[in-house]
Parts: structure tokens; C-alpha cells; sequence
């Protein structure tokens, strides 16, 4: 249990920040996994108190990667003059990124209670996101495959305040840009509630789940010009 005259504040944060750049002359491929868990749990009849001030309660991931390839292989044609065939060879620059996030808090068990004479806020929400980019005139594949998951669960619990705040959000942002590109994206934004009481001595009682991410594919053709073949793809 806790309890104190002012405020009190309770956070769990994760942020985890990978940044690359790269120039393969033959081959790259980048494989990125990430996972995480940014958790919050006020359990079996565990008690907060503040008796003249606030309570804030925060569980969030700002993770985020950045990768971006620039494939400077070059090509190279071989012909069989004599047969009217060619083959041709060249690099290619790969990005596959695989990001799990549970984010959350947890107030449940028998009979928790937080207790303020100022306000009472939950907040739990993802940001950051992915960013993926391949330039390449011919070859260049980014995956993003994504589980997103922000929830606050609430059950067998009393919380009072002056006013009191529950906030699940995500607003993470996902960039797959190349020549192939494929975004892969789940989760959930969740609040529940089961058996509990939320009550609010002068101001308003709020419960909100917002999912705002934003997913972005940017695929772009391929331009090989075959002067040696005596032909020309686009």
C-alpha cells in the first residue's frame, strides 16, 4: 500500500530506439525483431492513498526503429550473342522488421482502491512505430509485421478522486517503402471493467480508448534499362 500527503506517481516506460543505415554492394538484409512489455499491475487489496494530492498511473512504449538501405549494387548482363539469350545479376536490399508490444495496467485481484483528493488518471498508450525505406532501382523488399496491444483492465476495484481519467490509446505510425512492401498489422486498444466503482468528487469521470495508428505503403516500380540485351524493362 501506498500513502502520501501530495502526489503520487507510478509510471513504467519503455523505449527502445534502433537506428541503421546501410549500402549492401551485393546483398543486405536487415532483420529487426522487437518485443516488449510495459506493465503496470496494483493487485490483491493493495491500497493508494494521497491525501491532499494526485494520482497518475502510466504505462507506455515509445519504441521505434528506423532503417534505410540505399542498394548501390550494380548490374551486370551477360549475352550469348550467338543463342540471342542473356541473363542478368544483380543485389538486392531487404527490411524485414517484426515489432510485439503489450502495454498496460492492471488494477484487479479483491478489493484495490485508489484514493485522492485531487485527480485520478490511468493512462497507458503505444507511440513511436516503424519506418522501413529501400531505394533501389530493382530490388528492394520491406515487411512490417506488428502486434499492438494497449489495455487497462479494471475489476473488483473502488477508485475515487476529484476527477478521475482512463486512457488506452495507440498512435503509432508504420512506414514500409521499397519495391515490394507489405505491412502486417494487429493488436488491440482495450479498457475494461468488471465489479468496480469509478467516482468523481467535483469534476467528471472519463474512460476513453483511441486507436490512431497510422500505416503507410509506398511501393515504387522498377526501371532497368538492358542496353547490352537490346531491351528495355520498366
Amino acid at each position: 500500500s501506498i500513502d502520501a500527503d501530495g502526489n503520487v506517481t507510478i509510471a513504467a516506460s519503455s523505449n527502445i530506439d534502433v537506428a541503421a543505415t546501410s549500402q549492401p554492394v551485393v546483398a543486405g538484409v536487415n532483420v529487426i525483431d522487437v518485443a516488449t512489455t510495459t506493465q503496470v499491475d496494483i493487485q490483491d487489496a493493495s491500497e493508494v492513498d494521497s491525501d491532499t494530492g494526485a494520482i497518475a498511473i502510466s504505462a507506455t512504449d515509445m519504441s521505434s526503429v528506423e532503417i534505410e538501405t540505399t542498394d548501390i549494387a550494380f548490374v551486370e548482363a551477360m549475352v550469348d550473342a550467338a543463342g540471342g539469350s542473356g541473363t542478368l545479376e544483380f543485389g538486392f536490399a531487404t527490411i524485414n522488421t517484426t515489432m510485439e508490444r503489450t502495454t498496460g495496467i492492471d488494477v484487479s485481484g479483491a478489493g484495490q482502491s485508489l484514493t485522492a483528493d485531487g485527480a485520478v488518471t490511468l493512462t497507458a498508450g503505444n507511440s513511436g512505430g516503424i519506418s522501413g525505406i529501400v531505394t533501389s532501382d530493382y530490388v528492394g523488399l520491406v515487411t512490417n509485421s506488428v502486434t499492438d496491444n494497449v489495455t487497462i483492465n479494471i475489476a473488483n476495484s473502488t477508485i475515487s478522486g476529484d476527477s478521475v481519467a482512463v486512457s488506452a490509446s495507440s498512435d503509432a505510425v508504420y512506414i514500409a517503402s521499397g519495391k515490394y512492401v507489405s505491412n502486417s498489422i494487429g493488436g488491440d486498444v482495450t479498457v475494461t471493467m468488471d465489479a468496480s466503482n469509478l467516482t468523481a468528487d467535483d469534476g467528471a469521470v472519463s474512460v476513453t480508448a483511441s486507436d490512431d495508428i497510422e500505416v503507410h505503403a509506398n511501393a515504387t516500380s522498377a526501371s532497368l534499362d538492358l542496353g547490352l540485351l537490346g531491351a528495355s524493362i520498366t
